[in-house]
């Protein structure tokens, strides 16, 4: 009897210093561990980003782009980018990189597209910049200036972006579904080659809007003058602030 009992406490022993030996290392891991922070159940650990970000070309660079050059506005473009055309639609240029050129392509490439902003063929309704976002069902991200011209940013159906402004009759709208950094540093080179013949200044009594849309094809009143609809015509004409349109009317 006496046997069994010790051969049950050495038992007993080993077990409790097994037992103690697990307690110290797992206490002695817990400690070495480093503390962590709870920061609440929606929180979600934020991986480093590791992906290489894209150089924005210097100033020099852009000096050294190909220059695209129409009748009524120029741009500068990478020199590893090409400029296409379509065939049936002249008012519209395809801009891509060259190695994944594809020709008349209005998908993974920007696209200026010129159109007019008249109602009808005769233009008797002429739609300005915000009535010409509602038609192409474009919503305004925010507002900017290309070469002088008041300039929304409006995001389009299918997830494009495109930059959108009126210079003369000319409305334009340039997308991209892929490029949206290409397309700012391109629209950023943007200049009208006969914006300055267009925006005339017109003096007392000069008609400046048709319709009661005023500065119609860029035409700008003279500093002190402000742009009137008329009041028995279809015209708006250049007066003074307290002024009427009327001594302007009769002399049409």
């Amino acid at each position: 009897m006496k046997k069994n009992s010790g051969s049950i406490l050495l038992i007993f022993l080993v077990a409790a210093a097994i037992a103690a030996v697990i307690t110290i290392s797992l206490w002695q891991w817990q400690k070495s561990k480093p503390e962590t922070q709870n920061f609440g159940p929606n929180y979600t650990k934020q991986i480093p980003d590791t992906k290489p970000k894209k150089q924005t070309p210097s100033t020099e660079e852009m000096a050294n782009w190909k220059i695209y050059t129409t009748k009524k506005f120029k741009f500068k473009y990478p020199k590893d980018w090409q400029v296409g055309l379509f065939e049936h639609f002249p008012d519209m240029y395809t801009l891509q990189p060259s190695k994944d050129y594809v020709p008349e392509s209005q998908n993974n490439s920007i696209v200026i597209s010129i159109s007019g902003h008249c109602l009808n063929t005769q233009c008797l309704t002429i739609f300005n910049l915000e009535e010409m976002v509602n038609q192409i069902n474009a919503k305004i991200v925010n507002q900017t200036i290309v070469d002088g011209m008041k300039t929304y940013k409006v995001s389009l159906t299918g997830g494009k972006t495109a930059y959108v402004f009126i210079s003369g009759q000319d409305f334009f709208e340039i997308s991209t579904n892929k490029y949206p950094t290409e397309l700012d540093e391109i629209l950023s080179t943007f200049e009208f080659l006969n914006q300055k013949s267009e925006n005339l200044v017109s003096q007392e009594c000069g008609v400046c809007g048709q319709q009661g849309i005023h500065n119609v094809n860029g035409t700008v009143c003279a500093p002190g003058l402000i742009c009137k609809k008329g009041l028995t015509t279809s015209l708006s004409y250049c007066v003074k602030q307290d002024a009427s349109t009327e001594n302007c009317e009769k002399s049409q």
